[in-house]
């Protein structure tokens, strides 16, 4: 694992810029200080080797993280955080639900890459140990849904504000681009002539992808375009 020197976290607006963190100019405190997030409400998460912090503004406070090394910190608009928890090879998630912290991730996965909707929904990924075989998880507010039950997943999911989440997978041909609405998993790319990768989703529903020609020409790449109806080729390559 790549090990980054990142410059001290700071909020920046278009009056003035703020240094919201004191942590000493050290590789491993700089490592730990790593991916701040920041809402629309210009709140900013972060964390350090010393716990999670939230920025409101005008203050800093440091939020309940069940006393375990924290990263990953994502934020939505109502000021709950979806963050890690642990040590490496045994990362749990845990959410900030404005009043405590909750683990949501079970023992048995390397969890990580927590990604937080405005409704209090969170995806992430997990690996299981020892194997590597990679799983998406959904928790909807109750209850941990596994994604990928029975498809074989490929690269990372993308979840909108709205708790919807695009994903690649594998349905034992190639690589497919699957949606889940928060009740059902549909197959969205439905191409057995491409491999289709890394998608992403809007506030609308709108997804878009790169699809990699297959099995025959390795080297022609398409982006695509799913506007919620039906799914386009927006580029001739």
């Amino acid at each position: 694992v790549a090990l980054l020197v990142l410059p001290s976290v700071s909020f920046s607006d278009p009056f003035r810029t703020k240094q919201l963190s004191s942590v000493s100019n050290t590789l491993i405190n700089e490592f730990m200080h790593m991916q701040p997030s920041v809402n629309d409400k210009g709140h900013v998460v972060w964390s350090e080797p010393s716990g999670l912090y939230f920025y409101d503004g005008q203050t800093t406070v440091k939020l309940p993280d069940l006393g375990y090394n924290t990263g990953s910190p994502q934020i939505n608009n109502n000021d709950w955080v979806a963050f890690e928890v642990g040590t490496c090879g045994d990362m749990q998630i845990c959410l900030y639900n404005g009043s405590q912290t909750i683990q949501l991730s079970n023992p048995g996965y390397t969890n990580y890459d927590p990604q937080i909707a405005d409704n209090g929904n969170v995806v992430w990924s997990a690996d299981t140990n020892p194997t590597t075989e990679k799983k998406y998880f959904y928790y909807d507010g109750t209850s941990i849904i596994n994604l990928t039950e029975n498809i074989v997943a490929w690269g990372e999911p993308h979840m909108n504000s709205n708790g919807k989440v695009v994903f690649t997978g594998y349905d034992g041909n190639d690589e497919e681009v699957f949606l889940f609405d928060g009740q059902n998993i549909t197959n969205i790319s439905k191409s057995d002539s491409t491999n289709d990768k890394d998608p992403k989703i809007n506030y609308n529903g709108q997804i878009v992808w790169w699809a990699e020609d297959f099995p025959t020409d390795s080297s022609g790449y398409e982006i695509m375009f799913y506007d919620g109806l039906s799914v386009r080729q927006i580029t001739d390559n």
